[in-house]
């Protein structure tokens, strides 16, 4: 490009001579129409462009500001609806919570507890029991020393009379001493007397009953003296055989069983087997086994024994049949000879054998 001051070349960008200072002037050359760009007025208003209009703008923001307006304050309505409903509801929650927790706690138990009470069914009685060894060696004790009792002077004690009272205690306590059982502190009692308080404390925790009489013992100063004596059975015993126990209620238990008597002189007495049935209660402070006598309900001959002695007095009917009835056999007898005759026998078995007629 030239300068049209200087006419000197310069570029084409610059704006001033470099020379003379002068602007530059820019010629553009305005392109040469073309039929296509050629047309009439009507079409060049046809296809000029929409001017905005300041106006119409007016019309459509405003509607649309406060509809945003009223939707941005519903909505901050309705969040603050929410909050406050949340607010209130969730005291409520926890107070539900906090009720459903008890109950939680309280099924747990429930549930902790009804297995205990599965473990402890009600007892039912009477029920078969088995002592313990060491129990039923004590229990076994005591009624080796209530044999002893019932063999002592005539023997058949407990046929004649099964009742606990001050006589029996004497008898009690008396093979008690001559068998040497060791209820004074654990040992046998040295001589013939001992302490009042602890012949009655044995008594009462062996037997139930802890006063004694008799002839022969005298209580002075707090001590029980017994007038010295031998001791006399008409049979000895084998050790008593338990055959049964029977848990009666909470403290009582039945005792059966037997026991075998042998006869100091086989010239008077015969061997006989007695089947006996005692209830003993529960005492923490007997010492056997933790059992004390209640109840002698049964001690006698067993039925074969007693059999045996029916035949043996029907032998002794027979035999002495001439004096008795007139030189009449046994068959010939008439019921009321034979009524007779029997109950003599029977009178002068009991007489011999338990010192006791009928």
């Amino acid at each position: 490009m030239f300068c049209t001051k200087c006419g000197k070349e310069i570029d084409d960008s610059a704006k001033f001579c470099k020379y003379c200072g002068s602007p530059v002037e820019v010629v553009t050359e305005e392109p040469l129409e073309t039929s296509s760009d050629v047309g009439t007025a009507e079409d060049a208003e046809a296809f000029e462009e929409p001017v905005f209009q300041p106006k119409n703008r007016k019309r459509w923001v405003v509607p649309v500001c406060v509809a945003a307006g009223i939707a941005v304050l519903g909505g901050m309505g309705v969040l603050a609806a929410n909050m406050t409903k949340a607010e209130k509801e969730a005291p409520k929650k926890v107070v539900a919570e906090k009720k459903e927790e008890p109950k939680k706690e309280t099924a747990k138990e429930e549930q902790t507890a009804e297995p205990e009470a599965e473990k402890e069914p009600e007892a039912t009685y009477p029920k078969d029991i088995t002592l313990d060894a060491e129990v039923q060696n004590k229990v076994t004790e005591l009624l080796d020393l209530l044999s002893k009792v019932d063999a002592s002077g005539s023997g058949h004690n407990f046929v004649i009379d099964r009742t606990i009272d001050s006589d029996f205690a004497f008898s009690f306590l008396l093979e008690s001493m001559l068998f040497d059982v060791p209820f004074v502190d654990g040992q046998p009692v040295e001589g013939w007397s001992m302490s009042e308080d602890t012949a009655r404390q044995y008594l009462s925790t062996s037997i139930g009953v802890s006063d004694c009489t008799s002839e022969i013992i005298s209580i002075s100063d707090g001590m029980i003296s017994v007038e010295p004596v031998q001791g006399l059975c008409a049979y000895g015993n084998d050790t008593p055989q338990i055959t049964k126990v029977t848990q009666l209620s909470e403290t009582d238990i039945q005792v059966l069983g037997s026991v075998n008597y042998t006869p100091e002189i086989v010239q008077i007495h015969q061997p006989y087997t007695a089947d006996f049935d005692v209830t003993l209660t529960a005492n923490p402070d007997s010492m056997w086994g933790g059992y004390t006598l209640k109840s002698i309900n049964k001690w006698d001959e067993t039925l074969e024994a007693q059999m045996k002695k029916f035949v043996e007095t029907l032998g002794w009917c027979d035999h002495n049949s001439n004096r008795m009835t007139n030189a009449k056999s046994l068959p010939e007898f008439s019921s009321a000879d034979l009524s007779k005759t029997f109950l003599w026998f029977t009178a002068q078995f009991d007489e011999s054998r338990n010192n006791s007629k009928m």
